[in-house]
């Protein structure tokens, strides 16, 4: 993913709030389909705290809103013998702003 750009005139500004515990942008790369890689930047009160996960998935993650420091987040991924627009998988994942930190709960999507 070294040589490939986050395209941020396309980003998902939607689930930003500077005055939230908690608050995301999702990023795609440029040039990017359906099933690209995907990053969640996370936020707390408006400073960036890193992206939600070292690794970035496929396909654009469903992210919600739970309370002012939790949200989360849907992934999606191809089963084994599927294609990609057939994917069916589904990892919930939670992360929550405690103890001055984001704590995540839930299974990732398999690597």
């Amino acid at each position: 993913m070294a040589d490939v750009a986050w395209h941020l005139d396309s980003a998902d500004v939607d689930g930003y709030d500077p005055c939230a515990t908690l608050s995301w942008i999702v990023f795609s790369i440029e040039g990017g389909t359906a099933s690209s890689p995907s990053q969640i930047a996370l936020f707390h009160r408006g400073e960036y705290l890193g992206p939600a996960t070292e690794r970035a998935y496929g396909f654009w993650p469903d992210v919600v809103r739970i309370g002012d420091g939790e949200i989360e987040v849907t992934y999606t991924w191809p089963r084994p013998d599927e294609s990609n627009a057939e994917a069916s998988g589904r990892s919930v994942v939670r992360f929550a702003w405690q103890d001055g930190e984001v704590h995540r709960t839930g299974d990732l999507p398999p690597s």
